[in-house]
Protein backbone atom coordinates (compact mmCIF):
# COMPACT_ATOMS: atom_id res chain seq x y z
CA UNK A 1 0.00 0.00 0.00
CA UNK A 2 3.17 2.19 0.78
CA UNK A 3 4.36 1.93 -2.44
CA UNK A 4 1.81 2.21 -4.41
CA UNK A 5 0.70 5.54 -2.83
CA UNK A 6 4.58 6.30 -3.31
CA UNK A 7 3.99 5.99 -6.90
CA UNK A 8 0.64 8.08 -7.11
CA UNK A 9 2.77 10.96 -5.64
CA UNK A 10 5.57 10.14 -8.51
CA UNK A 11 3.02 10.52 -11.36
CA UNK A 12 1.05 13.20 -9.68
CA UNK A 13 4.65 15.51 -9.63
CA UNK A 14 5.57 14.57 -13.07
CA UNK A 15 1.63 15.47 -14.38
CA UNK A 16 2.34 18.79 -12.98
CA UNK A 17 5.21 19.56 -14.29
CA UNK A 18 4.10 18.60 -17.85
CA UNK A 19 0.67 20.76 -17.06
CA UNK A 20 2.10 24.01 -15.77
CA UNK A 21 4.91 23.79 -19.01
CA UNK A 22 2.09 23.76 -21.23
CA UNK A 23 0.07 26.69 -19.12
CA UNK A 24 3.54 28.86 -19.26
CA UNK A 25 3.88 28.02 -23.23
CA UNK A 26 0.24 29.46 -23.73
CA UNK A 27 1.26 32.74 -21.67
CA UNK A 28 2.71 35.75 -23.30
CA UNK A 29 5.70 36.33 -21.43
CA UNK A 30 6.78 39.99 -20.64
CA UNK A 31 5.40 43.44 -18.95
CA UNK A 32 6.93 46.06 -20.95
CA UNK A 33 6.59 48.61 -18.66
CA UNK A 34 8.41 46.35 -15.94
CA UNK A 35 11.43 45.71 -18.29
CA UNK A 36 13.42 48.49 -17.17
CA UNK A 37 14.36 47.18 -13.21
CA UNK A 38 14.24 43.58 -14.75
CA UNK A 39 17.18 41.61 -13.58
CA UNK A 40 18.55 38.81 -16.01
CA UNK A 41 20.47 36.98 -14.27
CA UNK A 42 20.85 35.18 -10.72
CA UNK A 43 24.04 32.84 -9.30
CA UNK A 44 22.67 31.55 -5.83
CA UNK A 45 24.02 28.64 -3.60
CA UNK A 46 22.00 26.75 -1.33
CA UNK A 47 20.73 23.56 0.60
CA UNK A 48 17.78 21.02 0.96
CA UNK A 49 16.63 18.66 3.69
CA UNK A 50 14.82 15.83 2.33
CA UNK A 51 12.96 13.15 4.06
CA UNK A 52 15.76 10.78 2.94
CA UNK A 53 18.89 13.03 3.56
CA UNK A 54 20.43 16.43 2.73
CA UNK A 55 21.41 18.27 -0.36
CA UNK A 56 23.60 20.95 -1.34
CA UNK A 57 23.17 23.19 -4.71
CA UNK A 58 24.41 25.68 -6.84
CA UNK A 59 21.89 27.73 -9.53
CA UNK A 60 22.22 29.66 -12.46
CA UNK A 61 18.77 31.67 -13.72
CA UNK A 62 18.20 33.78 -16.46
CA UNK A 63 14.39 35.46 -16.81
CA UNK A 64 12.58 35.06 -19.92
CA UNK A 65 10.23 38.10 -19.51
CA UNK A 66 8.99 39.32 -16.33
CA UNK A 67 6.55 35.79 -15.37
CA UNK A 68 8.76 33.14 -16.14
CA UNK A 69 12.67 32.04 -16.09
CA UNK A 70 14.94 29.59 -16.76
CA UNK A 71 17.24 27.73 -14.93
CA UNK A 72 20.38 25.57 -14.22
CA UNK A 73 20.94 23.46 -11.52
CA UNK A 74 24.17 20.98 -10.35
CA UNK A 75 22.99 19.53 -7.06
CA UNK A 76 25.43 17.10 -5.09
CA UNK A 77 23.11 14.80 -2.48
CA UNK A 78 23.48 12.07 0.54
CA UNK A 79 21.01 9.93 0.83
CA UNK A 80 19.87 8.54 4.24
CA UNK A 81 17.99 5.06 5.21
CA UNK A 82 15.01 5.50 7.32
CA UNK A 83 16.12 3.08 9.35
CA UNK A 84 19.75 4.45 9.96
CA UNK A 85 20.42 4.44 13.55
CA UNK A 86 24.03 5.47 14.66
CA UNK A 87 25.33 2.78 17.40
CA UNK A 88 28.14 3.10 19.93
CA UNK A 89 29.78 -0.21 20.87
CA UNK A 90 30.21 -0.16 24.57
CA UNK A 91 31.40 -3.35 24.66
CA UNK A 92 34.69 -2.53 22.14
CA UNK A 93 34.91 0.64 24.63
CA UNK A 94 36.68 -1.59 27.02
CA UNK A 95 39.08 -2.72 25.04
CA UNK A 96 39.81 0.19 23.01
CA UNK A 97 43.27 0.46 24.80
CA UNK A 98 44.66 -2.99 23.06
CA UNK A 99 44.10 -0.94 19.60
CA UNK A 100 45.15 2.74 20.79
CA UNK A 101 41.81 4.80 19.82
CA UNK A 102 38.48 4.58 20.63
CA UNK A 103 35.94 3.04 18.34
CA UNK A 104 34.29 5.76 15.89
CA UNK A 105 29.99 5.22 16.12
CA UNK A 106 28.68 3.03 12.84
CA UNK A 107 25.14 2.33 11.57
CA UNK A 108 24.68 -1.08 12.31
CA UNK A 109 23.49 -3.17 8.82
CA UNK A 110 24.67 -0.55 7.03
CA UNK A 111 26.16 -2.42 3.61
CA UNK A 112 26.61 0.99 1.11
CA UNK A 113 26.64 4.63 1.66
CA UNK A 114 24.91 6.59 -1.41
CA UNK A 115 25.54 10.17 -3.23
CA UNK A 116 23.95 11.53 -6.08
CA UNK A 117 25.00 14.48 -8.88
CA UNK A 118 21.97 16.21 -10.23
CA UNK A 119 22.27 18.10 -13.53
CA UNK A 120 19.21 19.79 -13.78
CA UNK A 121 16.85 22.07 -16.05
CA UNK A 122 13.97 23.74 -15.12
CA UNK A 123 11.94 26.87 -15.10
CA UNK A 124 10.12 29.09 -12.42
CA UNK A 125 6.86 30.39 -13.28
CA UNK A 126 5.68 34.00 -11.18
CA UNK A 127 2.36 33.31 -9.48
CA UNK A 128 2.29 36.86 -7.06
CA UNK A 129 4.85 39.47 -7.05
CA UNK A 130 6.09 41.40 -4.32
CA UNK A 131 6.70 45.09 -3.83
CA UNK A 132 10.49 46.47 -4.64
CA UNK A 133 11.39 46.39 -0.78
CA UNK A 134 9.01 44.66 0.80
CA UNK A 135 6.48 41.35 0.88
CA UNK A 136 7.14 37.79 -0.52
CA UNK A 137 7.05 36.44 -4.05
CA UNK A 138 5.90 33.52 -4.78
CA UNK A 139 6.69 31.00 -7.79
CA UNK A 140 5.72 27.53 -8.72
CA UNK A 141 9.29 25.71 -9.22
CA UNK A 142 9.69 22.49 -11.64
CA UNK A 143 13.01 20.99 -12.92
CA UNK A 144 14.33 17.34 -14.05
CA UNK A 145 17.41 16.31 -15.49
CA UNK A 146 19.98 13.04 -14.88
CA UNK A 147 21.69 12.01 -12.03
CA UNK A 148 24.76 9.65 -11.17
CA UNK A 149 24.72 7.94 -7.88
CA UNK A 150 27.70 6.62 -6.50
CA UNK A 151 27.60 3.50 -4.26
CA UNK A 152 30.48 3.78 -2.02
CA UNK A 153 30.72 0.71 0.58
CA UNK A 154 30.78 1.16 4.17
CA UNK A 155 33.27 -0.33 6.05
CA UNK A 156 33.37 -1.60 9.93
CA UNK A 157 36.27 -2.34 11.84
CA UNK A 158 35.63 -6.30 13.04
CA UNK A 159 37.20 -7.68 15.86
CA UNK A 160 39.58 -11.22 15.15
CA UNK A 161 41.11 -13.24 17.49
CA UNK A 162 44.14 -14.56 16.27
CA UNK A 163 47.41 -16.41 18.26
CA UNK A 164 51.09 -15.55 17.37
CA UNK A 165 54.30 -17.11 18.72
CA UNK A 166 51.72 -18.48 21.34
CA UNK A 167 50.34 -15.35 22.44
CA UNK A 168 46.07 -14.65 22.11
CA UNK A 169 45.22 -11.24 20.95
CA UNK A 170 42.57 -9.31 19.73
CA UNK A 171 42.95 -7.05 16.41
CA UNK A 172 40.51 -5.15 14.35
CA UNK A 173 40.59 -5.19 10.79
CA UNK A 174 38.29 -3.08 8.17
CA UNK A 175 36.05 -5.04 6.15
CA UNK A 176 32.80 -4.33 3.85
CA UNK A 177 30.20 -6.65 3.84
CA UNK A 178 30.69 -10.06 2.32
CA UNK A 179 28.77 -13.10 2.75
CA UNK A 180 31.78 -14.58 4.38
CA UNK A 181 31.85 -11.95 6.88
CA UNK A 182 27.66 -12.22 7.20
CA UNK A 183 27.98 -13.11 10.92
CA UNK A 184 30.51 -10.41 12.35
CA UNK A 185 29.13 -7.81 10.19
CA UNK A 186 25.85 -8.39 12.05
CA UNK A 187 26.95 -9.37 15.27
CA UNK A 188 27.85 -6.04 17.46
CA UNK A 189 29.98 -7.98 19.58
CA UNK A 190 32.44 -8.19 16.81
CA UNK A 191 31.91 -4.63 15.74
CA UNK A 192 34.77 -2.52 16.73
CA UNK A 193 33.32 0.49 15.27
CA UNK A 194 33.21 2.52 11.58
CA UNK A 195 36.62 2.86 9.54
CA UNK A 196 35.84 6.19 8.76
CA UNK A 197 34.23 7.78 5.44
CA UNK A 198 37.28 6.95 3.18
CA UNK A 199 37.19 3.91 3.43
CA UNK A 200 35.90 2.56 0.31
CA UNK A 201 36.24 5.55 -2.14
CA UNK A 202 38.28 3.78 -4.63
CA UNK A 203 35.63 0.95 -5.38
CA UNK A 204 32.54 3.14 -5.57
CA UNK A 205 30.40 2.53 -8.51
CA UNK A 206 28.79 4.45 -10.73
CA UNK A 207 24.83 4.32 -11.32
CA UNK A 208 22.61 6.95 -14.23
CA UNK A 209 19.31 7.85 -13.44
CA UNK A 210 16.81 10.30 -13.77
CA UNK A 211 14.88 12.85 -11.49
CA UNK A 212 11.98 15.97 -11.02
CA UNK A 213 11.32 18.06 -8.63
CA UNK A 214 8.22 20.22 -7.96
CA UNK A 215 7.54 22.77 -5.54
CA UNK A 216 6.88 26.57 -4.40
CA UNK A 217 9.77 29.37 -3.71
CA UNK A 218 9.24 32.10 -1.61
CA UNK A 219 11.58 35.00 -1.72
CA UNK A 220 11.59 37.55 1.01
CA UNK A 221 14.90 39.94 -0.04
CA UNK A 222 14.27 43.12 0.64
CA UNK A 223 15.97 44.30 -2.34
CA UNK A 224 15.85 42.85 -6.02
CA UNK A 225 19.20 42.43 -6.46
CA UNK A 226 19.61 39.76 -3.67
CA UNK A 227 18.52 36.13 -3.81
CA UNK A 228 16.91 34.85 -0.13
CA UNK A 229 14.38 32.10 -1.24
CA UNK A 230 12.80 29.60 0.83
CA UNK A 231 11.31 26.31 -1.30
CA UNK A 232 8.94 23.34 -0.51
CA UNK A 233 7.88 20.38 -2.64
CA UNK A 234 7.58 16.84 -3.67
CA UNK A 235 11.00 15.26 -5.62
CA UNK A 236 11.08 11.75 -7.46
CA UNK A 237 14.44 9.83 -8.47
CA UNK A 238 14.79 6.07 -10.60
CA UNK A 239 18.05 4.71 -11.11
CA UNK A 240 18.53 1.76 -13.58
CA UNK A 241 18.88 -0.99 -10.75
CA UNK A 242 18.40 -1.21 -7.16
CA UNK A 243 20.73 0.81 -4.47
CA UNK A 244 21.97 -1.38 -1.84
CA UNK A 245 21.86 0.71 1.28
CA UNK A 246 21.10 -1.24 4.43
CA UNK A 247 20.77 -5.25 4.94
CA UNK A 248 17.69 -6.24 4.09
CA UNK A 249 15.41 -7.09 0.77
CA UNK A 250 13.56 -3.18 1.34
CA UNK A 251 16.04 -1.72 -0.76
CA UNK A 252 14.54 0.00 -4.21
CA UNK A 253 15.61 1.61 -7.46
CA UNK A 254 13.49 4.34 -6.84
CA UNK A 255 13.50 7.61 -4.35
CA UNK A 256 10.35 9.82 -3.82
CA UNK A 257 10.43 12.29 -0.63
CA UNK A 258 9.01 16.19 0.37
CA UNK A 259 11.84 18.73 0.82
CA UNK A 260 12.68 22.29 2.35
CA UNK A 261 15.01 24.12 0.88
CA UNK A 262 17.08 27.32 1.57
CA UNK A 263 19.24 29.44 -1.04
CA UNK A 264 21.21 32.60 -1.03
CA UNK A 265 22.48 34.60 -3.97
CA UNK A 266 22.98 37.87 -6.31
CA UNK A 267 20.81 39.59 -9.54
CA UNK A 268 21.99 41.62 -12.22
Amino acid sequence: MKDRNLKKLFFFSVLLIFSSELWSQSTELGSEQSFGTLKQKELSFGGRLNTNGWSAFMTYNRSMGFYKSKFYQFELLNYRDAKEKKVNNESAITISNRFGNHPKSYIFAKQNSFLSAHFSAGKRILIGDKAEKSGVSVEFTYQYGFSLGLIKPYYLDLIYTIQSDGITQNIARPERYSPENHDKFLDRRYIFGSSGFSRGLDEITPVPGLHSKAGLRFDWAPFNELVRALEVGLAADVYFRKIPIMLNDQNKFYFINIYLGVEFGKRW
